[in-house]
């Protein structure tokens, strides 16, 4: 979600959409199903054509609720991806 700048409310119009934050969590989840294993967050941002520090940000995200799992400065689907598939 993006904030306006105030100018677009101003004259009635609204906002340019940027990239949302479930979008750029959904575009990480299927760049690491691309990747086949394992992806580290340069490959990624690449990938998703997303800043790493919003890659990085959004795979701790990610990490916390179990849907990505880090081993050591690389990330692959996590446990609850695979449990919510299997649902």
């Amino acid at each position: 979600m993006t904030i306006g700048t105030g100018r677009e409310a101003g004259r009635g119009q609204a906002p340019e959409r940027g990239r949302g934050v479930l979008e750029g969590a959904f575009a990480l989840l299927d760049a690491l199903r691309r990747s086949g294993d394992e992806a580290g967050v340069t490959e990624l941002a690449l990938a998703c054509g997303v800043p790493k520090g919003s890659v990085h940000r959004l795979l701790d995200q990610l990490v916390g609720v179990g849907a990505v799992e880090r081993r050591g400065n690389r990330y692959r689907v996590g446990p609850q991806l695979y449990r919510l598939g299997q649902a």
